[in-house]
């Protein structure tokens, strides 16, 4: 599986994330410059490599606790690579922090969607009104 293959299962999550009521957030890790400055800017600015490639939110409205919740989610293929030690030491750190934080390495879109939907509450279904009832 390619790293493009990798893209459209975090894109496929990402977009399940939306329709859940759930923001995701992509980090910029991928982008690549052969510009030393910019390199050096970005070290200075805090870019460092094995941040996660997502960072997701669930809102106390759509947790099954009431808390808000934190992800970090790294992405991975479904079959073959492989977390590197930047990325581990990362989320060792999420790890270590006390609270509704989570992180984890995950293969691929049903991996991650596994991963936070036990926090999710059920999507509300939306009853319609007497109004638009009316206007049909």
């Amino acid at each position: 599986m390619s790293k493009h293959e990798e893209t459209k299962e975090q894109s496929k999550f990402v977009n399940w994330c939306k329709e859940q009521g759930v923001e995701a957030y992509a980090t910029a890790q991928a982008t690549y410059t052969s510009s030393w400055s910019a390199i050096n800017q970005n070290k200075a600015l805090g870019v460092r490599r094995g941040v996660s490639d997502l960072i997701v939110f669930i809102p106390a409205t759509r947790s099954t606790t009431n808390k808000t919740h934190l992800f970090f989610i790294e992405m991975k293929k479904v079959k073959g690579g492989y977390a590197s030690k930047e990325q581990i030491y990362f989320l060792s750190l999420v790890d270590q922090i006390q609270g509704d934080i989570h992180g984890k390495v995950c293969r691929g879109f049903e991996e991650a969607k596994q991963f936070i939907q036990p926090l999710l509450k059920d999507k509300p279904i939306i009853e319609p009104t007497e109004e638009f009832i009316n206007n049909l």
